[in-house]
Order: structure tokens, then sequence, then C-alpha cells
């Protein structure tokens, strides 16, 4: 998302809200998402501005987002720091899974190289970032891929760290993605639009289903 002229920016907007309306889905285009490599936190940060979900952060999002300064790139620098630090079996798994088999072997680059990188001002977000950001903030985050049909809307990241393929309880964020290019922040228009509890690595639903708000606990 570096350096996205305005023209292009507004063709991405309008792709998003188009997958929006083809998919018929209950969302709306957030104002937008700042295209300055940062997008992805940008996103994030707006997302847990949305008064749905300011009651279901865990200590650390908190934590995060009592900065002084930009807080999305509070959220890079602390989502990095969990993710080298943290001992939980499910982020072990998927830090050897990236050093044995995925990107840290084919460039031959650390776990904890790659995170010192992805935690820099304007570097663009990954897949990683975004599995371990969704275990950071015990929250599930349904992507709206501009290449999404009616049949497959959405995909879903699971934040729940201990049962991985299940939802996390209360409300999960939107964001919509373009193209491996751009992340854009969503509003949802119906606010009991939720998922079902699913038991798939990756859940696509349109139904409407209300979920209990549980504040989520901070496994680390």
């Amino acid at each position: 998302s570096r350096g996205l002229g305005d023209v292009y920016k507004r063709q991405l907007m309008q792709q998003v809200q188009d997958t929006i309306e083809r998919c018929g889905l209950p969302l709306e285009v957030d104002t937008e998402t700042k295209g300055d490599g940062n997008c992805w936190v940008r996103a994030v940060e707006q997302q847990l501005q949305r008064k749905e979900l300011k009651g279901q952060l865990n200590t650390r999002t908190e934590e995060a987002l009592k900065t002084k300064g930009p807080k999305y790139l509070s959220l890079k620098k602390k989502i990095g720091e969990f993710a080298i630090t943290s001992k939980h079996p499910t982020v072990l798994a998927l830090r050897e899974e990236f050093q044995n088999e995925g990107q840290g072997l084919i460039d031959g680059v650390s776990w904890e190289d790659h995170w010192k990188t992805l935690q820099k001002d304007r570097e663009w977000s990954d897949e990683v970032m975004v599995q371990v950001t969704a275990y950071f903030l015990h929250q599930d985050i349904n992507l709206v891929l501009t290449t999404g049909m009616p049949e497959e809307p959405f995909k879903t990241i699971h934040g729940n760290m201990d049962l991985k393929h299940r939802d996390c309880p209360g409300n999960p964020l939107w964001i919509g993605f373009n193209n491996s290019i751009h992340y854009q922040s969503l509003l949802t228009t119906d606010e009991e639009v939720q998922l079902e509890e699913s038991s798939t690595p990756v859940e696509n639903s349109k139904q409407n289903t209300k979920v209990e708000n549980k504040k989520p606990g901070d496994k680390i």
C-alpha cells in the first residue's frame, strides 16, 4: 500500500465496495485507510475504534493503544514482540512452520529477524503478520477479498489460539483486501451480523447470529 495515488486509491476503495455489493454483505467502506506501507495496522486501529469492539479488547491490546505516539505503530511493535516472545504452542508451531517450511526457509531469514523487519514503519505486512495479529488481539478477522463471490464472500483469520479453528467470542474485525496491494477498514451496517460457530479452518458465512460479547482472555 506504499505511495498510492489518489485516483488509484479511489479505484481500490470502489472495488472493495463493488465486492460488498456483489456478495450481499451488510458492510460499508470505512473512512479511507491510508496507503503508506502501514495499511494493515492502520486498518486494525480503525477497527478497534468501532464501538462494538471497544468493550472486548484484551489487556495487551489496551496497553498497545495507550501510547502517546501513533497507535498503529505501537500495534506493529507490540504484535512483533508478542510473536517473538510468546511461548504459546500455537505461536511456536507457526514459528516452526515459518522457519522450516515457509518464507523463512525460502529467504533464509530467522523468525526474529523477520519480525524485526515487519515492525518497521512503512514495512508491508504479510500473511504471518495477519495471523499473529488475530492471535494478539484474540479476535477473529474477516477479510473481504476483492476476488470474493457470493458463495465465498470472505475469509476468516481465526484468533483462538487454544482452539485454532473455532470462532472467538464477540465481534470480528472486518477488513477489505484488494489485489494483495491494500487493506481497507470496513464497517458493519447490521449490529447483529456475526459468524456462526465454525469447525473448519476457514469459515465463510453471511448468516446473522447473536454472539455473547465476552471479554477475551490474555493468552501468551
